[in-house]
């Protein structure tokens, strides 16, 4: 009898899984913060700038294109500072492979 192949929604989990696993490994390694710590670092960071993109826009005769440049600038370089930490070399992979493992064991014990 052969092994049941994961669907393709299992194996997305588990990719995303193992994603913040690394994620999370490579910001505490890199900034001692915890991954919902970053997040939320992040997140009020990019509403800081998009709420003083809109304040430039009232206040002040700034071109529409620019504070949306700015706004969009800040929102892609969050994201590519989390992409980049993932990929990063400094990363100990083994450690997040095991942490995985450790995961899978404990969600196979439920």
């Amino acid at each position: 009898m052969s092994t049941p192949q994961p669907s393709l929604l299992s194996r997305i989990r588990r990719k995303e899984q193992f994603h913040e696993l690394l994620l999370a490994h490579a910001i505490t390694r890199r900034w001692g913060l915890s991954l919902p710590m970053y997040r939320l670092v992040k997140a009020l960071s990019e509403l800081l700038v998009v709420a003083l993109c809109i304040i430039a826009l009232v206040t002040t005769s700034v071109k529409p294109e620019l504070a949306l440049i700015v706004a969009g600038v800040a929102v892609v370089g969050a994201e590519f500072v989390e992409s980049y930490l993932a990929g990063a070399e400094d990363v100990d992979v083994e450690a997040v492979v095991e942490a995985a493992r450790r995961l899978d064991n404990e969600q196979g014990d439920d």
